[in-house]
């Protein structure tokens, strides 16, 4: 394992430990979703296998996705997500965008 690898599986560690868990494995959350929350969060790279490791070593529920390769879902919430996770200035123009839309 070399040192770029072990930091980025350390960083996965520290953001994966806290995050709540659910009980079945959830399809709307998915390695490459928390690949890139955790980039958003931390501001720094992560890779996949960074984090798919850091879901086998902290006992996370997985399991593949058949319908895309090298996709793998997770039992954790999506609630946890950066897409889901916004700001008050995001809530404020998501909720603007949304009134001109209908």
């Amino acid at each position: 394992m070399d040192d770029e690898f072990k930091r980025e599986l350390d960083v996965c560690l520290e953001w994966l430990k806290d995050q709540p868990r659910t009980k079945n494995i959830n399809k709307t959350v998915c390695t490459l979703d928390i690949q890139q929350t955790i980039e958003h969060k931390v501001n720094t790279y992560v890779s996949r296998d960074a984090v798919f490791e850091a879901v086998k070593i902290l006992g996370i529920p997985y399991k593949p996705d058949p319908k895309y390769p090298y996709t793998i879902n997770l039992a954790l919430s999506h609630k946890i997500l950066y897409r889901y996770v916004m700001s008050d200035y995001d809530k404020m123009i998501y909720k603007l965008f949304a009134r001109k839309q209908r």
